[in-house]
């Protein structure tokens, strides 16, 4: 073998050896997608940067959960407060949170959970929106929840991982969440307001028990955060078919203010983190949602649909 053809040979190894080396970097890049899969957890659980948040019970978590995951219980980071449900933190309760169990802004988080029915896989986009609003620097939610990790055999573990807490003082995204006036300026303005509620709540044929009246903001349009989202294994559909259905309703401008609601600000998150990982640059969640602005005693406007 000629001299030429031995330094190429060890040219090539010692590149292949850089981009194994490499690998976990780059499956990473590849997961700052909004959702995850289970193969691809799998393969990153060893990675430092990574920290894994499971959102169940404690009494659920402490008995089965993925190696290395933290808990953090949903009802910790979207809480009922003056009457509405899955309302934020404040500020500083939230930080003090994050910083105890470890997450910082610099942090690349996937969000663990129940995913059995809708209201549960609704619950860990919830939290991945907020620890982005927070300033966490990815937050991704796992595709079919520990349900799917649990279908496919992986390992489980009741070993504790040991969190060392850091200092979370970045500032917050405010602009990720809208109240009531910031409804009401977005709409003056000409935001898209995007109501993901199924059909029959945007038409005003329905409504839950805690909603005072039928109907919708009016000149919202529907983009249901579950019927469109969620294939019948409790798996998200495909990103081109999320992106064709967005597309269709809200259209292609990604600068466009877009302002999102449901009944209480948990299933509005669906959409608004899926759009931001398509690249729309202006998505707020209006935390009050329906349960605020179709309150009983409002003299709010609400629209419903012609029979």
């Amino acid at each position: 073998m000629k001299q030429s053809d031995v330094k190429r040979m060890r040219l090539f190894f010692v590149l292949l050896a850089a981009m194994l080396i490499m690998m976990p970097a780059m499956l990473l890049a590849k997961g700052a997608d909004s959702v995850v899969k289970t193969e691809w957890l799998a393969k990153n659980l060893s990675n430092p940067k990574l920290i894994v948040v499971d959102v169940r019970k404690f009494d659920d978590y402490k008995e089965g959960h993925i190696k290395g995951s933290i808990n953090l219980f949903i009802n910790a980071i979207a809480l009922e407060k003056n009457g509405l449900k899955n309302e934020l933190p404040d500020a500083g309760d939230l930080k003090n949170m994050l910083a105890e169990k470890g997450i910082l802004p610099s942090s690349e988080v996937v969000i663990v959970g129940i995913a059995d029915k809708p209201v549960d896989r609704s619950g860990l986009t919830r939290v991945a929106w907020t620890l982005l609003y927070a300033g966490v620097k990815q937050a991704a939610v796992l595709d079919g929840g520990i349900d799917k990790w649990i279908a496919e055999k992986r390992p489980l573990t009741k070993d504790m991982p040991k969190i060392k807490e850091g200092k979370f003082n970045t500032k917050f995204n405010d602009s990720m969440y809208v109240n009531l006036e910031g409804l009401k300026a977005g709409k003056t303005a000409g935001a898209i307001i995007v109501d993901v509620r199924e059909p029959a709540f945007f038409a005003g044929e329905k409504k839950v028990e805690f909603v005072g009246r039928l109907g919708r903001i009016p000149g919202a349009v529907n983009l249901p955060a579950v019927s469109l989202v969620f294939n019948e294994d409790k798996t998200f559909k495909s990103q081109a078919d999320l992106l064709a259905s967005a597309e269709k309703v809200i259209g292609k401008d990604k600068n466009k203010n877009i302002i999102i609601y449901c009944d209480t600000g948990r299933f509005a998150t669906v959409w608004a983190l899926l759009l931001k990982n398509f690249g729309y640059k202006n998505v707020a969640v209006y935390d009050g949602s329906m349960q605020e602005y179709g309150a009983a005693n409002s003299d709010l406007p609400m629209e419903v649909s012609a029979k």
